[in-house]
């Protein structure tokens, strides 16, 4: 949508856990969550199903999914829905309760990665459209939209290894239980994430090389355009200008055409 901005929103969230106390099983758990923005819409509908695909024979009433656009709807959902694991299925151990925090936000990283190569994409074929006079009004704009997104990259690469860092210290594997495996998995999710934004980097580095060297290009073949137009208008007035010369001084006396020799 023209005007429109697209990026990631970075929302905190605070989640408490103990274990409930008297009879009960089970833990306590306080979540507090930055409030949901609900202006604009979500990039290509949002992410997708964490499930794997149902089969054919699955009735469409059994496929659910959380209702998109409110965070602690969507965590409380994929909380109790975990993938490839019945419903409302306990969990082992309080440590793993943030883990839907992280699938959706590495969801959302992963979006935007194929959005941003689109992108580029896009980027690169309006490069090449700039080399036509036709577009050149449109070169400068495609040159300010690349620029924009090295620098949104750049926050997003911090972003991620800022989450690695954290989980990795946070939630160490002291064993080979299944809580470190699961932390495990997220830990290499957001490192594929960290790999994608290096190569997409990369690519718009190459890009904005590229679209420099068109850029160059461009302005010595209008340079060059510009010096032939100014050689052109100064033979011409080297012709005019003699012959305008003689037909003013001649013009100044009156008595010049009476006078003979």
């Amino acid at each position: 949508m023209p005007g429109s901005d697209v990026g990631l929103v970075r929302n905190k969230v605070s989640l408490w856990v103990r274990p409930n106390r008297g009879p009960d099983h089970g833990w306590l758990g306080i979540l507090l969550v930055d409030p949901t923005i609900d202006h604009g819409f979500p990039l290509w509908s949002g992410y997708g199903n964490f499930h794997p695909p149902p089969s054919l024979d699955t009735p469409f009433e059994e496929i659910s999914f959380p209702i998109y656009g409110n965070s602690v709807q969507e965590f409380i959902y994929w909380t109790l829905n975990r993938a490839n694991t019945p419903p409302n299925t306990p969990f082992s151990t309080p440590n793993l309760l943030p883990i839907a925090w992280f699938t959706m936000i590495s969801a959302q990283l992963i979006l935007m990665c194929e959005y941003i190569n689109a992108r580029l994409g896009q980027i690169e074929w309006e490069i090449e459209l700039g080399l036509s006079h036709l577009y050149a009004q449109d070169f400068d704009h495609t040159l300010k939209t690349l620029l924009m997104w090295r620098r949104q990259m750049s926050i997003y690469h911090s972003l991620v290894e800022q989450t690695i860092s954290r989980i990795s210290a946070r939630y160490a594997p002291k064993d080979a239980s299944s809580t470190s495996d699961d932390w495990r998995n997220v830990v290499i999710d957001f490192k594929d994430i960290l790999r994608r934004l290096e190569i997409l980097h990369c690519r718009a580095d190459k890009i904005m090389t590229v679209s420099m060297a068109v850029t160059a290009r461009e302005e010595s073949k209008k340079a060059t355009h510009e010096s032939h137009t100014i050689t052109k208008i100064s033979y011409l007035a080297f012709v005019f200008v003699p012959l305008n010369f003689w037909a003013a001084f001649f013009s100044m006396s009156e008595t010049f055409p009476l006078r003979t020799y």
